[in-house]
């Protein structure tokens, strides 16, 4: 910008040197003789005096634009320093994927599609498990992709809500009838390929190991150990745990761990759930037992029926304060064109005017 005004500099210089020259000779047109008497007319002078105004004023307006410009080139900018704190959620949403409770994960997964929409700032992530743990969604602030991978997670439970209506009644592929094994197969190679690593070693390991998946999903939180976040897992299960081999861990344990490293547990149990395997009075007490781990450590139990709105868990969550993640100092550079482009309008629109007088 210096070097640019230096050279305008030079440029008028130049002019002005150039005219003072070729005003002292004759350069063309008709000579006129014994101009004297009209010099010293009073009008003569006036309109003279007029334009010696209008040219320098003409000259100091372009000159302005100029600069102008060259200032509005080299971005004229201001550093603005703003701080302040935020206030920031971590979720995982903790999914047994087992496919005894395809009906409730669906509904919780519908009703938080809404909340990821809602989100600012927040992150949100996704574990599913049933003998092994899956992060199906890392921990991100990436809502569009979180939605997607919801709408996808919804297709899987319909898939296994199609396959235990069609298919669960039949104890051997041989029972299926002809006409739906085409059906059959298709679903058993879609859920295999989207849930298949859920079920690494299963006819050693057993079920729905949810000690485990819970404590995979608290692991899953990115930096843990550090206290900057509030952080929050929405968990899903029937309790149902099919072990074949002693867990790692039992769900007491992953409580423990999530009470050690301060993340709130949203717990919910399908309360209406038909389970083969257990009498409901065995089944109403394994739901019992779910509800006594979560809440010694301060969690919120849902017991959800078949028309349990997802919407309670969203509120609750929602009420929780967040914790401020400290001081937020931010250096922003702010763009200032507005005085030099005012400047440069109007050092136009004046030598424009100008310009349209002289020539009268």
């Amino acid at each position: 910008m210096i070097a640019g005004a230096l050279i305008l500099a030079a440029g008028l210089i130049l002019l002005h040197l150039r005219r003072r020259k070729n005003g002292s000779s004759y350069q063309g047109g008709p000579r006129a003789a014994n101009t004297e008497l009209i010099r010293s007319l009073p009008e003569y002078k006036r309109i003279r005096a007029i334009y010696a105004v209008l040219s320098f004023l003409l000259e100091a307006s372009l000159i302005t634009a100029c600069l102008s410009a060259m200032v509005l080139a080299a971005r004229p900018f201001r550093t603005e320093v703003i701080r302040g704190e935020e206030k920031k959620r971590d979720i995982f949403l903790c999914l047994d994927v087992s496919y005894s409770i395809y009906d409730i994960n669906y509904q919780i997964v519908d009703s938080l599609e809404e909340m990821v929409r809602g989100l600012d700032g927040d992150r949100f992530g996704i574990c599913i498990y049933n003998t092994t743990s899956v992060v199906y969604v890392p921990m991100t602030d990436d809502y569009e992709y979180v939605i997607e991978k919801l709408e996808d997670l919804k297709e899987i439970f319909r898939m296994q809500k199609q396959y235990m209506e069609e298919f669960g009644d039949y104890e051997y592929y041989s029972d299926i009838p002809p006409d739906k094994q085409e059906l059959y197969e298709e679903l058993e190679r879609k859920l295999d390929y989207e849930l298949g690593a859920t079920l690494v070693n299963n006819l050693m390991k057993g079920s729905s190991l949810i000690g485990e998946g819970v404590c995979a999903c608290l692991m899953s939180f990115p930096r843990l150990e550090e206290a900057e976040r509030t952080r929050a897992i929405i968990m899903v299960t029937d309790n149902c745990q099919m072990a074949r081999s002693t867990p790692i861990a039992e769900l007491r344990d992953a409580m423990e761990l999530c009470a050690a490293h301060d993340v709130r547990v949203y717990a919910v149990f399908p309360e209406d759930l038909e389970q083969d395997d257990f009498t409901r009075e065995e089944y109403l007490q394994l739901g019992e037992n779910y509800r006594r781990d979560v809440e010694s450590i301060g969690g919120i139990f849902y017991s959800a029926s078949d028309s349990f709105p997802g919407s309670q868990i969203v509120a609750s969550i929602q009420k929780e304060e967040a914790k401020s993640t400290g001081e937020i100092v931010e250096t922003r550079a702010v763009d200032q064109p507005v005085i030099p482009a005012a400047v440069l309008l109007v050092s136009l629109l004046v030598s424009s005017i100008i310009g349209v007088i002289l020539r009268k």
